[in-house]
């Protein structure tokens, strides 16, 4: 189980915005999940089941952290009213549905 992990196409999502999430998330998955077996299955909490040789392969983050594909830094704003703040796009991804 990767849980909100590690999704087929993409990883979890709100603990980005937590201090050192996104680096927090990154080890989680390069040191720990990458390193399993590809063949090994992943069930995450939210999607369709997938492998870590899958997405070792096609997951647009771990791709990019493998320094594979080029991060982005198009101008972007998360949340809405009051609460919206400005980002930087780092990566587009799919949902979690695959789609």
């Amino acid at each position: 189980m990767t849980a909100d992990v590690l999704f087929r196409g993409t990883v979890g999502g709100r603990e980005h915005r937590a201090p050192r999430g996104l680096a927090d998330l990154k080890a989680s998955i390069m040191n720990r999940l990458m390193r399993l077996d590809p063949a090994t299955r992943i069930h995450p909490g939210h999607s369709v089941p997938s492998t870590i040789g899958a997405e070792w392969e096609t997951n647009r983050f771990v791709r990019m952290w493998r320094h594979l594909d080029d991060e982005g830094d198009s101008a972007c704003v998360v949340g809405h009213g009051p609460d919206a703040q400005k980002a930087t796009l780092v990566l587009w991804a799919q949902t979690m549905t695959g789609t």
